[in-house]
């Protein structure tokens, strides 16, 4: 009986693992790099404050606009 299936790939077709390494990298660095001036925006706005009392429990529960 023959294989259903042969593969055509080499192993000098796969990726070197040097190489498949370092894209890691670079794509955690891109993704930190992105991520960057969002976390810094957050920090930011944890300087701003407000004189207004909270909210009670009864205000932010029973008002709803999802018909408008």
């Amino acid at each position: 009986m023959k294989p259903r299936w042969t593969s055509d790939l080499k192993y000098s077709d796969v990726t070197p693992k040097a190489m498949f390494v370092n894209r890691r990298q670079i794509m955690m660095a891109a993704g930190g790099a992105l991520a960057a001036p969002m976390l810094g925006s957050r920090a930011m706005a944890a300087g701003y404050s407000t004189d207004e009392p909270a909210n009670t429990l009864e205000e932010i529960s029973t008002y709803n606009n999802y018909y408008e």
